[in-house]
């Protein structure tokens, strides 16, 4: 009987020390992206159209990572880490990620963008709700959310999404299949 009591307190170890080391490695991947992490808060759903005439919704998105991004086609620091999310999306878009860059600028402003620039991930036009209720201060701002539904981090200002250690977070917290 102890031998069992004794096999139940290491393995319960073992356990809370993943779970810690795990909290550290999430953390270390944030700090790597100078990204902030927060306490997950669940997302509000929102129901749009991209660019196709998809219909998209956030809830219904749920077990895929999403790149949320707010942008404008007249922000500089927009326009600069574009590139860089083409890149991230199609390494990734093929597994549970989805890319949805949001802009509150009329649909005709951002077709014309798009044919200049050829960005094919999800891109939805005039939606200027989801920046108020996103509390939206500054573009270009993004967030992740996790694929129970839950925003875990964000930042604002412009990012590299194709550095290395953009790669190496999304690998490691894209849900696995």
């Amino acid at each position: 009987m102890n031998l069992k009591k004794t096999f139940i307190v290491l393995i319960s170890l073992f356990c809370l020390f993943s779970l810690y080391s795990s909290d550290k490695e999430i953390d270390e991947l944030f700090r790597e992206l100078k990204m902030a992490r927060i306490e997950p808060v669940p997302m509000m759903d929102f129901k749009f159209k991209d660019m196709n005439g998809n219909d998209l919704s956030l809830s219904s998105l749920k077990g895929k990572m999403i790149f949320f991004n707010f942008w404008a086609t007249w922000c500089p620091p927009c326009r600069k880490e574009m590139p860089s999310m083409q890149k991230l999306y199609n390494k990734f878009k093929d597994k549970n990620f989805v890319m949805i860059a949001v802009t509150s600028e009329d649909s005709a402003t951002v077709k014309q963008f798009l044919s200049k620039n050829k960005y094919t991930f999800p891109i939805v036009a005039g939606e200027e709700d989801i920046f108020i209720n996103y509390n939206i201060a500054s573009i270009p701002t993004t967030f992740i959310i996790d694929g129970d539904g839950y925003i875990i981090g964000g930042t604002a200002g412009s990012s590299d999404w194709a550095r290395k250690e953009s790669i190496n977070f999304f690998e490691k917290m894209i849900p696995k299949k």
